[in-house]
């Protein structure tokens, strides 16, 4: 919910005060667009690191042989490629949407619909509870080829979220 509310605010909140900040200042479309992703994404998988590290930690000190550490590698890191997901879509949202609210709820719904909608349609490797259930599994070493899949899905969205809402947003009309 953190992630939701942080990325879909990032450009709807200050839409109204914006339109004279950008007229006045050399800073293009495009540069402001692109800042704002480095800046939420960098700020997302910072507090992501934060947590797995000291959760990873504690882990290992308990010394239970039920892991295998790349299997704990990839899980952190597919993890980190769904976060990186929700944070393009988010700020994509909020590049669209000129109300905050409309931008969380609309982040909110496509992301629970994903969730129910993508296993129904034969796309069960997008949906995000399929990496969730299956991360146990990860971590203990077992792949089921799925997970490159998913992967791949995950990065393709979010850099295909990034370029449309960047050129929408230097083609908008502030």
């Amino acid at each position: 919910m953190l992630i939701i509310g942080l990325t879909a605010s990032a450009i709807a909140s200050e839409s109204g005060e914006f339109a004279d900040t950008i007229m006045s200042k050399s800073i293009k479309r495009y540069e402001y667009i692109l800042a704002k992703f480095s800046s939420r994404i960098i700020y997302v998988m910072l507090i992501y690191s934060v947590i797995t590290l000291i959760l990873t930690g504690l882990t290992l000190k308990m010394a239970l042989n039920d892991y295998e550490i790349y299997g704990l590698i990839a899980a952190v890191l597919l993890v980190a490629l769904l976060l990186f997901m929700l944070t393009s879509i988010g700020i994509a949202l909020s590049t669209v949407m000129p109300n905050t609210i409309i931008a969380i709820v609309t982040l909110l719904i496509l992301w629970y619909s994903m969730t129910f909608f993508f296993p129904m349609l034969d796309l069960e490797f997008l949906s995000p509870s399929n990496i969730l259930t299956h991360l146990s599994d990860i971590i203990q070493g077992i792949w089921t080829g799925e997970e490159w899949k998913f992967a791949v899905s995950l990065i393709t969205t979010s850099i295909a979220s990034m370029i449309l809402s960047t050129i929408y947003f230097s083609i908008k009309d502030l």
